[in-house]
């Protein structure tokens, strides 16, 4: 909320302080209303309590939003990462075990959908989901998942640009 308030040059720093501290107070508990699972990095430890969490929400018949694009460079603005970088980063995929822990969980292949935004005609595209497909190594059904929503990301990515 700072950041956006820094683009407000005509207010006084004391104020923009004030203004985000406030915002941010709504704005979290406007957030928590979605039940957000906190995504921890470093410790194996809370990224098994992350998967089970996701898990336990897809077989109480929940949808998940998930953010697999890695980070932006540090200390980036995101004027600065666009001009620098594709504006479709690569994933990671640790997400992808999803599609195995639900699998043993409820027997069923989970689908996931791609989304892409374009943020300057505010769109929101959905494309075909990705299925999971139970073929007995971990590590290559991960990067298979990952790999395919990112084809499709880039090619609904390309499709936007060619309109």
């Amino acid at each position: 909320i700072l950041i956006l308030m820094k683009n407000m040059r005509w207010l006084p720093e004391a104020v923009k302080k004030t203004l985000a501290r406030l915002l941010a107070k709504r704005l979290i508990t406007y957030l928590n209303e979605f039940r957000p699972i906190p995504v921890r990095r470093g410790c194996s430890r809370d990224a098994i309590n992350t998967l089970n969490s996701s898990v336990d929400a897809l077989k109480n018949g929940e949808n998940l939003l998930i953010f697999p694009e890695q980070p932006r460079s540090h200390g980036a603005s995101i004027d600065q990462e666009a001009a620098l970088a594709e504006p479709l980063r690569e994933l990671y995929t640790g997400f992808a075990q999803l599609g195995r822990l639900y699998y043993q969980a409820c027997g069923k292949n989970l689908h996931f959908f791609p989304m892409y935004i374009h943020r300057q005609k505010k769109t929101l595209y959905i494309g075909e989901p990705v299925v999971y497909k139970h073929l007995g190594d971990a590590v290559a059904e991960k990067q298979l998942i990952s790999k395919q929503l990112y084809q499709a990301l880039r090619a609904m990515e390309k499709q936007e640009q060619a309109e």
